[in-house]
């Protein structure tokens, strides 16, 4: 299994698995928010997924430097500063709409959120929790080549 996971079709496809269920969960979220058993559940889900991550890329993303050779460590390094890049564009977003609101309803010193505003920023602010936590391993899931073979050591 782990060595299938290893293959770049089989990341790239869970890489994409992984995308449309997070969307099924945000949708879930905003539709109706979940009872203490449904956020367990979601909670329990993201905590398997993201071990999967870290299996499937070999915990590169958070080794240590004493812990990795060169390559690896300037693959976590480009991992890492692609992670950081694409999360500002959303982060920033977030950050001008909670602005925006602020400015926009402090007239009289009270901020007014309306029901869909209380049911999107939670499920926003936990994609985005999500997103810092294991974008650096879906980039190089989706980025990485496939590992040499014994055939091409040998070739």
């Amino acid at each position: 299994m782990i060595r299938l996971i290893r293959q770049r079709f089989w990341r790239r496809a869970l890489v994409l698995l992984l995308a449309v269920v997070w969307v099924a969960i945000v949708v879930r979220l905003v539709v109706s928010p979940p009872t203490l058993l449904g956020f367990l559940v979601i909670a329990g889900g993201v905590f398997v997924v993201i071990a999967v991550l870290v299996v499937a890329t070999r915990r590169v993303t958070a080794s240590p430097d004493a812990d990795i050779d060169e390559r690896e460590r300037a693959v976590r390094d480009r991992v890492h500063r692609l992670a950081f890049w694409s999360l500002n564009a959303p982060n920033g977003a977030l950050l001008g709409y909670v602005m925006l609101v602020f400015w926009w309803r402090t007239d009289d010193g009270a901020v007014q959120v309306t029901g869909i505003e209380a049911s999107v920023l939670p499920a926003v602010a936990l994609t985005m929790v999500v997103l810092w936590t294991s974008l650096p391993e879906l980039v190089m899931l989706w980025t990485e080549p496939d590992p040499p073979t014994e055939e091409d050591d040998h070739g």
